[in-house]
């Protein structure tokens, strides 16, 4: 087996993140849950997911990725988002509980919030993230 590090992104933030994180590890192969290299049944030594939280859930397409993995030793997930993980902790433990998956790590990185309705990300707060 192999250790991958799998990303879902759909604003670009996650794939930066994915991207800064897999340029820090060794011997890990980068996909993207929406390739073909994702489809099937997922194995890997170390397995690690990152995917923005969405009004406090994991995007559907993350979920659904997680119902097909079938091994790992290692599994630890990272969320992007503007800071706020409402329930997507407890669904994401739950989720991998009912998979009988152990989910060894999850990180959260703060990131602007683009949810328009909530209006324009405040551009000051914004460069201090990026430091």
């Amino acid at each position: 087996m192999k250790n991958r590090l799998y990303y879902f992104s759909a604003t670009g933030n996650s794939l930066r993140t994915a991207q800064k994180l897999h340029e820090k590890l060794d011997g890990f192969e980068l996909l993207s849950i929406s390739s073909d290299a994702a489809e099937g049944k997922i194995q890997a030594d170390s397995l690690g997911i990152v995917c923005p939280i969405y009004m406090y859930q994991m995007p559907h397409i993350v979920v659904d990725f997680i119902q097909r993995i079938h091994s790992a030793d290692y599994i630890f997930v990272i969320f992007t988002g503007a800071g706020k993980l409402g329930t997507g902790v407890a669904k994401s433990k739950k989720l991998f509980r009912k998979r009988e998956l152990t989910l060894n790590a999850l990180f959260n990185i703060p990131l602007p919030n683009n949810y328009t309705p909530y209006g324009c990300p405040d551009q000051a707060a914004q460069k201090q993230m990026f430091v």
